[in-house]
């Protein structure tokens, strides 16, 4: 079954069909590939899925993906199926079909790369030698720390996004895009949307 195919692959963010061309900052195309056979996409309706065990962020993914898209009738999953539950897999799929969806789009974080970089704190000028240290601290017998270190965090988000034909039954296109240190959910879906929809016109899936 397509969707048991679509829950076994590591999927994120926007299928192009003709998604918006709003510029990726600081968001890269991996890799992608594309079925040989695969024209030009005429999806009439897509089904959206962000797989995410937080309904509250798989919401706010296929909302702002769906958003995106363009010239494409497209839905969110959550408004069709309030759980994803694999054991309906042939549910979800006779559901999709009797709506007469003929695309979908699944989405999933695949990798969270993060650096934490700790700088050292400041201390105050009297930590310099022993004689001005213990000239300052004994007599008022206080401690002041001085500046904590400092934290910085670099995170890398891969995604990957893979657009399937419901009637054909097969994937069509997969792409793997990165995103440096996306600020919310909202943020990453977009970033992701610009760069797919840019990868699938320059493979001629969309136009």
């Amino acid at each position: 079954m397509i969707l048991r195919r679509m829950s076994s692959l590591w999927v994120m963010c926007a299928a192009g069909i003709l998604l918006n061309a709003c510029a990726g900052g600081g968001t890269n195309m991996v890799n992608s590939w594309k079925e040989p056979s695969a024209g030009a996409l005429e999806f009439k309706k897509v089904a959206v899925f962000f797989l995410h065990k937080d309904q509250t962020v798989r919401g706010i993914g296929e909302e702002e993906l769906v958003r995106q898209v363009k010239r494409t009738a497209a839905v969110p999953s959550i408004a069709l199926f309030e759980q994803l539950n694999r054991k309906d897999m042939d549910a979800i799929v006779k559901e999709l079909k009797s709506r007469s969806f003929d695309g979908a789009i699944l989405m999933r974080i695949a990798d969270v790369d993060e650096k934490i970089t700790v700088s050292p704190g400041i201390r105050p000028a009297y930590y310099v030698t022993f004689s001005s240290y213990y000239s300052y601290v004994v007599p008022t017998l206080e401690y002041y720390s001085g500046l904590p270190p400092k934290e910085s965090k670099d995170r890398k988000v891969k995604v990957e996004t893979v657009v399937y034909s419901l009637l054909q039954d097969k994937m069509l296109w997969i792409g793997i895009s990165e995103t440096s240190n996306p600020e919310t959910i909202r943020d990453l879906v977009v970033k992701n949307a610009a760069v797919v929809a840019g990868s699938l016109r320059q493979s001629g899936l969309i136009k």
